[in-house]
């Protein structure tokens, strides 16, 4: 999936791939919804069109999942300005 998120943050890049790329996030996360990376993805890719709180909502969803103590510090602290 790290490949997917290289190309998912590419088609981010621009305005006119970003709702492509979110499609393609959603698609993953029907496929895998508990897939810690495709999360990440669909975050990043929700924060990018602006829609902080949904990113929020999906990185809690990460964060509950989360076991690394240092994996999740980071995860709230990317959830905090979505707030």
């Amino acid at each position: 999936l790290t490949g997917v998120r290289h190309v998912g943050l590419t088609f981010a890049s621009s305005p006119e791939t970003l709702p492509r790329a979110l499609d393609h996030a959603r698609i993953v996360l029907e496929a895998r919804p508990d897939d810690m990376r495709a999360l990440q993805l669909m975050a990043d890719l929700l924060d990018s069109a602006g829609q902080p709180l949904a990113a929020a909502e999906i990185l809690d969803r990460l964060a509950s999942r989360e076991r690394n103590r240092e994996k999740l510090h980071d995860i709230l602290e990317t959830r905090l300005p979505a707030l």
